[in-house]
């Protein structure tokens, strides 16, 4: 009994002590980025909880198809697939189901400004910012008693949150230095032997994204795109 309970406490309140910090940066000082060690309360994750996912698969499809889109796309399709999903959840959830989940986001916040010394990057700032924001608006509605509108605002703080990963910047970050390239290959003052390096590196940024190492895609797009910005004609 006295082992059965000393488990208990070390994989519950205790086990702080032995959990892993929520969420680490990657190692990539040109273009960091964010990895969680805990899963975000997304919409799969949500319904994993209710226990009633067949439901709402049509709805994880349309938010999984979202993540291969461009952002200015994704970002609307996700936003409509959460007010479809909540009063859904809030029929099948309650408060207590959300309060560990929202706690847990408050302390991965918490861990983000020490990790980034509360300067976030540019590439990153206005995404953690809408994230901070929905983490507490899910935190106030939640304290309401209104579980569809804090259930909205956690979905929303965990996609935003997603969008920090290593995986999901990866594609955007290619596919921009990709289309950068496309517009100014042509351009009199940018010269061939910056062209092919720029080119090469796109062409490695795009090989390292399909061998599913995202931080080095990163770092190949970033340094592309720093190529060129550096000859782009005025």
């Amino acid at each position: 009994m006295v082992l059965s309970t000393l488990a208990v406490l070390l994989l519950t309140g205790c086990g702080d002590l032995l959990a892993p910090e929520p969420v680490e940066l990657t190692a990539e000082e040109s273009f960091p980025t964010l990895r969680y060690n805990t899963d975000l309360p997304t919409l799969p994750r949500i319904l994993r909880w209710s226990g009633r996912g067949r439901e709402f698969s049509r709805l994880i499809e349309s938010w999984e198809a979202s993540w291969e889109l461009p952002r200015s796309e994704g970002e609307p399709l996700r936003s409509e697939v959460r007010r479809a999903a909540a009063p859904l959840l809030a029929s099948r959830l309650e408060n207590g189901d959300l309060a560990p989940a929202i706690r847990e986001l408050d302390r991965t916040f918490r861990r983000i400004d020490e990790l980034l010394g509360g300067e976030f990057p540019l590439h990153l700032a206005p995404t953690l910012a809408d994230a901070r924001s929905h983490q507490e608006g899910a935190e106030t509605a939640l304290a309401d008693g209104d579980l569809e509108r804090a259930i909205l605002h956690l979905l929303a703080a965990a996609d935003q949150l997603r969008a920090t990963t290593p995986e999901m910047l990866a594609a955007e970050l290619v596919a921009d230095a990709e289309e950068t390239f496309r517009r100014v290959s042509g351009v009199h003052s940018y010269q061939e032997e910056e062209r092919r390096r720029a080119e090469r590196l796109l062409v490695g940024a795009r090989t390292a994204l399909d061998d599913h190492d995202p931080v080095l895609a990163l770092r190949r797009a970033w340094y592309s795109l720093r190529l060129m910005d550096e000859f782009r004609s005025p």
